[in-house]
């Protein structure tokens, strides 16, 4: 008594163990008697995916058939009728409406027990919730529509080829630069068959370098098999599948236009560089000639000239200085837009000294006292043109000084990862805030020429310098207490 008490406690709690695991992995079982009417036997897990109550009974074969999606109960009702009459197992993933109307996504997998002579005796097998499977699934499917709609309309040119350099996809864009007799042939071909020898040679061997390497980057003029002929920038990103097997994605933006504009933009630049020379040497020369006579009028006539005659000849002394002066800054100014091909390593504590040197009539003049910390010793650079950015900011400190006390000048670098940032600390009249940043635009004065000298050039010569040097410009200050300018060299300079 005690052992048949043992074990129908341990099949209870096995069968316990069951309902728990159907429960977890959100699976139950079933049975269909054939020989008792069709009899059904349901696990709790399955009045659970049907939204049964457990206490009502299991339905009838028919009426269990009825919870499906109308769209899917003569397939239902097919699958199992063949199972009871032929033995047929089956397998499917169709829609369930539960008596409150919610839809769930069900998997049923079924097999027959076959009696001796192969009648069928019963039908047994799983059945699962994949509900959330299926959301997430169509989701998926949803999101890559979107994705494949969102490719298929970008104008960029997008591809993916294989190790064989075959095409294995390819949005409308991309298609469509082949003729039409051709474009529905294009994937699962190669780039050999459309372009001529000299183009297959260059796709062929970037395309290596990004199967090889995984990226490569490059700007070509192409002619397409529909006759078209432009210039792109491509980038190829290679990566492998789940077999290792190597492809790489490209995507490739015309830029023809761009470089057209590009072009022309050189083009009048070198004009525009050439007309600056010219137009500068032969100002300069009348100009030369001005000054020159006006020296000698005023040499030999001041004395027979009243008070008016010699102002005026000073009037026009100054202003062909003026003119001279602001020609060759406008000279250096159109030179500085160009490319710097004189880069090399400088040691900004030796520019530093020269910049002084140059200026040191001015400091005589105005007392100031002028300081600097120890500066980097190797940056990449212009030399000549990093002196005249030293030079000019600290000029620019000393005319702006205060007319009483003395004029303080403290220059400092700081290391700050990617680049150095240098500060030009003085103790001058100071710069309003509205006007920090139009200081920088050519020809932009705050003050009378009669009251402080000059073109208007001097910063915007600097920050054309610190641009080429791909680094930037800018300007703090307050009113009566002085101004700080700074400006940053990056340390992977790239000069334009």
């Amino acid at each position: 008594m005690a052992d048949k008490f043992d074990i129908e406690k341990e099949l209870a709690f096995h069968v316990k163990l069951l309902q728990r695991a159907e429960e977890m992995a959100g699976v139950g079982h079933w049975r269909i008697d054939i020989d008792d009417n069709n009899a059904m036997f349901w696990s709790e897990e399955i009045f659970r995916i049907y939204g049964l109550n457990k206490d009502d009974g299991i339905p009838q074969l028919e009426d269990a058939i009825n919870y499906y999606h109308p769209d899917d109960k003569e397939f239902v009702q097919d699958i199992v009728t063949k199972a009871i009459e032929h033995g047929e197992s089956f397998t499917f993933e169709l829609r369930l409406i539960r008596p409150n109307g919610d839809l769930r996504y069900v998997q049923s997998y079924g097999e027959c027990d076959l009696d001796e002579s192969g009648k069928t005796k019963s039908v047994f097998g799983v059945f699962k919730d994949i509900t959330s499977f299926k959301l997430r699934e169509k989701e998926i499917e949803q999101n890559n529509d979107d994705m494949q709609r969102l490719i298929e309309n970008i104008p960029d040119f997008i591809f993916v080829k294989d190790n064989d350099y075959r095409i294995i996809q390819a949005n409308n864009a991309f298609l469509k630069l082949y003729p039409d007799e051709i474009r529905d042939n294009v994937i699962g071909t190669t780039t050999f068959e459309n372009y001529s020898a000299k183009q297959v040679a260059v796709f062929t061997r970037n395309d290596r370098i990004a199967l090889d390497e995984g990226y490569h980057e490059s700007v070509e003029t192409i002619t397409f098999p529909n006759g078209d002929v432009r210039t792109l920038f491509t980038k190829k990103v290679g990566y492998q599948d789940a077999h290792e097997n190597k492809f790489f994605l490209g995507i490739s933006r015309d830029i023809t236009q761009i470089k057209k504009t590009e072009d022309e933009l050189i083009r009048s630049n070198s004009e525009l560089e050439r007309f600056a020379y010219i137009a500068s040497h032969d100002l300069q020369e009348p100009l030369r000639m001005v000054r020159s006579f006006t020296s000698l009028l005023q040499d030999e006539y001041a004395d027979s000239l009243d008070e008016t005659a010699n102002q005026y000849i000073n009037f026009a002394t100054d202003g062909a200085i003026r003119m001279q002066s602001l020609i060759e800054d406008l000279l250096e100014y159109s030179r500085l837009g160009t490319g710097d091909n004189n880069l090399k390593i400088i040691d900004c504590n030796e520019i530093m000294e020269l910049a002084i040197m140059e200026l040191n009539q001015a400091i005589k003049e105005s007392g100031v006292i002028i300081e600097y910390d120890t500066l980097p010793t190797e940056i990449t650079a212009n030399s000549i043109r990093f002196m005249r950015l030293l030079q000019n900011l600290i000029g620019n400190a000393i005319k702006y000084s205060k007319a009483d006390g003395t004029p303080h000048i403290y220059i400092k670098c700081e290391d700050t990862g990617p680049a150095y940032q240098f500060s030009i600390i003085d103790n001058g009249i100071g710069i309003r805030p509205e006007y920090t940043e139009k200081i920088f635009n050519i020809f932009e004065r705050l003050h009378g020429k009669d009251k402080y000298s000059g073109t208007g050039i001097g910063l915007a010569i600097c920050k054309r310098i610190v641009d080429n040097m791909s680094g930037k410009i800018w300007a703090k200050s307050i009113v009566g207490k002085g101004s700080t300018f700074y400006f940053t060299v990056p340390k992977q300079n790239q000069c334009v």
